[in-house]
């Protein structure tokens, strides 16, 4: 509305007295209301996540401080275990013992003897029992092979896969088939075979080996040796393993071998007594010769190679 007297505009009555004030209330209820929502967010806050439950982040140098260090045992454990059995150490090879099957019966180990230098027998072929393995185990024989076996009988030897070869067990037959060529093949077999009731039986299977060392070793000499003689006192308390049925076997034997064209070696002679038996001394059990009566064995045989 313009006034009348000089033109300049009028407001109503109290209305600039108004304006100030009305400005501070709205600025005052803003900042009231502000004040109110912050205090309600933080009681809000509380309300949610109690006090206890709130976990303050550990700076880098906290974590790693708090972290387990890595442990000798933590590396071992965490390794690949590996699956193949580890190696016995040496003594314990050392201290295995020796199967019977393998082992002469009443021979000591050759750890027992210190071997004695009887001569050069690198050009022959030992085949027998337990009483061979005795040459064997003492070293009187230097440079022999052989094929012996505790038990090992004239019925066995192609029956019985008692000889250790590089591709297994394998009978006295077949385990000649692997031999390199020999020279002197030298042959006892008999004390296991004493309780025969044929003869011809026996003589038969001794025969059918010396056909296969010949056959094997065609440029061998094959020496079959007479059964060795048991002492007295195994003889007089043995139905079967006694001198008398010794000789009767070695009667056979020399017969055979002569008709084989084998040279027979007399070795019982070699070792028995005026008795014709093994002295009483030469044997612990009265059949297996002892380190000096396996030497006087060698020494026969080195005095009778043909």
């Amino acid at each position: 509305m313009m006034s009348k007297n000089g033109g300049k505009p009028k407001y109503m009555k109290g209305e600039d007295g108004r304006k100030p004030l009305n400005k501070l209330l709205v600025i005052a209820g803003i900042g009231l209301g502000c004040c109110l929502l912050a205090v309600l967010g933080v009681l809000a806050v509380k309300a949610v996540f109690p006090p206890d439950s709130i976990v303050l982040s550990s700076s880098p140098a906290q974590e790693s401080s708090q972290q387990p260090s890595s442990t000798v045992e933590e590396a071992s454990s965490t390794d690949p275990v590996s699956s193949e059995p580890e190696e016995p150490s040496s003594a314990a090879e050392e201290s295995r013992p020796v199967s019977s099957a393998e082992e002469p019966e009443a021979v000591p180990s050759a750890s027992a003897t210190a071997p004695v230098k009887q001569g050069d027998f690198s050009d022959a072929l030992f085949i027998g029992d337990s009483r061979t393995e005795a040459l064997n185990v003492y070293g009187v024989v230097q440079g022999a092979s052989f094929l012996s076996n505790k038990g090992l009988a004239v019925n066995t030897i192609f029956t019985k896969a008692s000889i250790r070869t590089g591709s297994g067990m394998a009978t006295v037959a077949d385990a000649l088939r692997q031999e390199p060529q020999h020279k002197r093949v030298y042959i006892m077999l008999g004390i296991n075979d004493l309780g025969w009731p044929s003869m011809e039986t026996f003589t038969g299977n001794y025969s059918k080996l010396i056909d296969a060392v010949r056959s094997s070793q065609p440029n061998a000499t094959i020496y079959v040796q007479s059964i060795l003689p048991v002492s007295k006192k195994k003889s007089d308390s043995d139905p079967v393993i006694n001198n008398a049925n010794i000789n009767r076997f070695n009667e056979q034997i020399q017969k055979m071998a002569e008709e084989k064209g084998a040279v027979y070696l007399e070795v019982n002679k070699a070792l028995m007594d005026s008795a014709g038996a093994l002295p009483a001394g030469a044997a612990t059990d009265g059949i297996h010769p002892n380190v000096d009566y396996c030497r006087k064995w060698a020494e026969y045989l080195k005095a009778n190679v043909k």
